[in-house]
């Protein structure tokens, strides 16, 4: 009797080893599907009924965490029908669950053998050795699916991963502007593609073909996702005018990824306009957005708007409260992290508020007692009984005085004579490990190398640095130096070596098999 399964799998593209192949659910909904009756024409006869309720019977146990004797059911299945390649297939995916990675792609290139024409097969084969790093096996196998079936994405956007991890990044290139030439395709076709350019930052190319994948959504949250990275993608390509023409749309939509709101700031809101910072931070929160470091991402933009020179005070002042409000969303989000409250002490040294500056700095010290920056800042704010000559000055001159007298300076250095990169680390530790020096970081980790830090100028750069070239062997020079004369520089400055400037939301690559009649 002729069968149909449909094997639809997501799979994470380019993950570790320990990544999931396939939703179990999915499988289990497969190898059920053998009791339709319905058989389409293009549906390939059953080599074997008997192997196919054992496979189901295999798939229930496994999902039941019955491993051992679900596997050796399958082994049961194979052996009665050798030339069969679905237990091969299903027996690559129980093995890969288990974390038996070599046996899982054996299997799996078994079942691509038996069905040299089946684009599951293939696919199956090619991603697991893509998953484990086999790039010039897994490459052939994309283009063997490929040719299987010529109007499905996933072996092609497979391909394209497989090259670029195999530094091939033009040919990936290649395999990617071919897809977008496409008369038609698929919510996910265009999709994909779309992610796939994101990635290789062609932001242009992106949009366009986001674009497309909106034209084809068939639902609202296919319509969402592309929407947003169509937004995103024509922000980071300078497209201001079609951005805003979508923005709206996208915002209405609800999105939770803070990058929809962090370039939606930072491009289409002017300094002079806060109203339209208020707006976008006000919808990030009632749209339910949760990431803490999103959050501090809308705050250091907004921070940056105050900074706009050609603003008035009254401008600059709502800018600096919508920050202090998105620092604070950081807190709520993620109360232990000390750099928000780090941002929160920067925020009040420009409001003036050194009572306010000093408690966050304490809260920053407590949730990390390594970093020496906070305890560093603290100790140099003056108290009203220690600074008597400031207040004497303030009266004469009519001015306040800061109420701390910072000798910090920032400052630029190289690394020579380094006998091997593994010594970086230490090297970068052995730094942060002296007296006077509050923050510091290897910037440029390849020859020549280059890193920054803070440091207290009263202790003397030049003693630090012969400590540490003593000990690590180097010779460290300073190449620049600049002084530092507010805690807002300073913690500034210090959360910019330690902020990676990765979004927080990385686009996640997702690969749908499509629905195979296979059997």
């Amino acid at each position: 009797m002729n069968r149909i399964i449909e094997f639809s799998m997501r799979q994470p593209i380019l993950l570790n080893k320990t990544a999931q192949f396939a939703s179990f659910a999915l499988l289990a909904a497969v190898v059920s599907s053998l009791a339709l009756p319905h058989i389409p024409a293009e549906a390939v006869a059953s080599k074997s009924a008997d192997a196919d309720e054992m496979t189901k019977k295999a798939v229930t146990l496994f999902d039941a965490n019955k491993f051992e004797e679900a596997i050796d059911l399958e082994n049961q299945a194979i052996k009665k029908s050798p030339t069969y390649w679905l237990p091969h297939s299903a027996l690559s995916i129980f093995e890969w669950q288990r974390n038996q990675f070599d046996v899982a792609v054996k299997e799996a290139q078994e079942a691509a053998k038996l069905a040299p024409d089946n684009e599951l097969a293939n696919l199956n084969y090619a991603q697991m050795n893509q998953q484990m790093g086999y790039y010039d096996t897994a490459i052939p196998a994309f283009k063997k699916a490929i040719k299987v079936a010529p109007n499905s994405s996933a072996p092609r956007i497979g391909l394209s991963q497989s090259l670029i991890a195999s530094a091939r990044a033009a040919e990936a290139l290649e395999v990617l502007n071919e897809m977008s030439k496409a008369e038609s395709g698929d919510f996910n076709w265009w999709h994909k593609l779309s992610i796939s350019f994101a990635q290789m930052h062609k932001p242009k190319q992106a949009a366009d073909a986001a674009e497309k994948a909106v034209a084809a959504a068939s639902t609202a949250e296919q319509k969402s996702q592309s929407g947003i990275l169509q937004l995103v993608e024509l922000i980071r390509a300078n497209e201001i005018d079609r951005a805003r023409a979508i923005e709206d749309d996208v915002l209405r939509s609800k999105p939770k990824d803070d990058q929809v709101y962090v370039k939606s700031l930072s491009a289409l809101c002017a300094a002079t306009d806060p109203a339209c910072g208020k707006n976008l931070l006000n919808l990030a929160i009632e749209n339910g957005l949760s990431s803490s470091d999103g959050y501090y991402k809308l705050g250091a933009v907004l921070e940056q708007k105050s900074e706009t020179a050609t603003i008035d005070s009254n401008t600059r002042a709502a800018w600096l409260d919508l920050a202090e409000l998105a620092y604070r969303q950081a807190v709520k989000a993620a109360p232990s992290e000390a750099k928000f409250y780090l941002a929160l002490a920067g925020i009040f040294d420009r409001k003036g508020k050194t009572d306010e500056m000093v408690a966050e700095l304490l809260k920053a010290k407590s949730f990390d007692n390594t970093d020496v920056l906070a305890s560093y800042l603290v100790s140099r704010v003056k108290t009203a009984d220690n600074d008597l000559a400031g207040r004497l000055r303030e009266k004469l001159v009519g001015a306040p005085e800061k109420p701390y007298q910072l000798n910090l300076a920032k400052a630029e250095f190289s690394v020579e004579n380094l006998q091997c990169l593994c010594k970086l680390n230490v090297l970068e530790y052995e730094l942060k490990k002296q007296s006077g020096i509050e923050c510091a970081a290897i910037t440029h980790r390849e020859k020549p190398i280059k890193g920054v830090l803070l440091v207290d100028q009263s202790f003397g750069t030049k003693e630090a640095f012969a400590n540490v070239g003593k000990k690590q062997s180097v010779t460290l020079q300073v190449v620049s130096s600049e002084p530092v004369s507010t805690v807002n520089e300073a913690i500034k400055f210090a959360q910019n070596i330690r902020d990676t400037g990765q979004p927080s939301n990385v686009w996640s690559f997702v690969i749908d098999l499509p629905k195979m009649p296979t059997i």
